[in-house]
């Protein structure tokens, strides 16, 4: 995918690039097939494709293809990982009735599924950027830990990066309030659990994510482009005045006693399901290890839960500090929880493309706002 803006008139254009995988009889009834040299001597509707609609074929005939382009956005890759797929299900005893389908696709995994006689099960392509998880590895490691809480995968290839997973169902986002307060106290637990387990889940492609291993990417985010994240100069200038207080936030939020542990990374409802008559986390590829806090923040306004299930979540830490001491420090998380993605995001923009523009539409949120990554402690200082 690849993005021509008209900045003046706020449009995007967005141009696919669809692989064939079947016969070309009747695909293209109304238009035709060309070839790099019969492409200059065409009127385009959108002048501006041209260049993008040459690099295209430049790369079927194998040249220059980018480096960071994501495996499952090359060509064959689907055989490839179809291949596998099909191997693993007969080795498992798994009877394929239709072939297999790919049924998701982004610049961070791609998902294809199987109907076999006995329901459904999936291969997961993960990402491989650094900050971000070896998810087969960790979902592997974690099942172990936690057999209650995350389901194991059925296969992994570890130098791909895919694991074969089972049908969990349909994600909770529709859980009822007592439900996700349920939820809450799973995963509350299972990060206290995970404490004692940190260093094995480092050594387990858990990237170490704690506040003070961030510097240096808090330093890379004065450099943010605007037209990549949508916004304004303006705002840049804000969000830029502002990242001096990260590291000062960092350092008040590691005076309270609570211990850095297990995070999804991704926590929501959408990465929580029932499976096998109990509630299961997935979805761990930005599992890492950092303060409880910062996950739980975007998982409590995703959720809309009241102010009654934080206060259920912090009783959880009352171990560490007491209720007082436990509010403020989520209070002083809720901005540095948005610093944290902010790096995620601007990270995996830098190093997926081939240029950042290809990230633009519909991947990543904006980067937050400058007065989100003030916490009312630190307004009255």
């Amino acid at each position: 995918m690849s993005n021509v803006d008209d900045h003046a008139a706020r449009v995007s254009h967005i141009v696919y690039v669809l692989e064939n995988r079947g016969s070309s009889n009747g695909i293209m009834s109304k238009g035709k097939w060309i070839e790099t040299e019969t492409l200059s001597a065409l009127t385009l509707s959108y002048p501006e494709h041209r260049n993008f609609i040459l690099g295209v074929l430049e790369e079927m005939k194998g040249r220059h293809v980018p480096y960071r382009r994501p495996p499952w956005a090359l060509p064959e890759w689907f055989e490839l990982a179809a291949g596998w797929f099909s191997e693993q299900l007969e080795g498992l005893g798994y009877n394929q009735v239709s072939p297999i389908e790919w049924i998701y696709n982004c610049p961070l995994a791609s998902i294809l599924r199987a109907h076999t006689t006995t329901g459904k099960l999936y291969l997961k392509a993960c990402t491989t950027l650094p900050l971000f998880a070896d998810e087969p590895l960790l979902t592997s490691r974690l099942a172990v830990l936690f057999p209650e809480r995350v389901p194991r995968p059925l296969a992994i290839h570890q130098k791909e990066s895919w694991m074969l997973l089972p049908d969990l169902g349909d994600p909770r986002r529709g859980a009822t309030t007592q439900e996700r307060g349920e939820i809450v106290d799973l995963f509350a637990r299972l990060q206290i659990q995970s404490i004692q387990h940190v260093e094995e889940l480092l050594r387990s492609g858990c990237p170490d994510l704690r506040p003070d291993k961030l510097e240096d990417h808090v330093n890379l985010l004065h450099n943010v482009d605007g037209t990549t994240y949508g916004v304004s100069e303006t705002q840049l200038e804000r969000f830029r005045a502002t990242l001096h207080r990260v590291k000062e936030l960092w350092e008040q939020l590691a005076s309270y006693g609570i211990p850095c542990t297990l995070a999804n990374g991704d926590m929501h409802l959408g990465n929580v399901a029932f499976y096998e008559g109990r509630h299961v986390f997935f979805d761990w590829g930005q599992g890492c290890v950092t303060h409880p806090f910062i996950d739980m923040g975007i998982f409590f306004q995703e959720a809309e839960l009241d102010p009654e299930f934080l206060e259920r979540y912090l009783s959880f830490w009352t171990s560490y500090e007491s209720m007082g001491r436990l509010q403020e420090a989520w209070a002083l998380a809720m901005p540095l929880s948005q610093i944290h993605f902010t790096i995620i995001y601007h990270h995996a923009v830098q190093h997926l493309g081939p240029e950042p523009e290809e990230m633009r539409v519909g991947d990543f949120e904006p980067i937050p706002s400058p007065r989100s990554l003030v916490s009312p402690q630190a307004q009255d200082t």
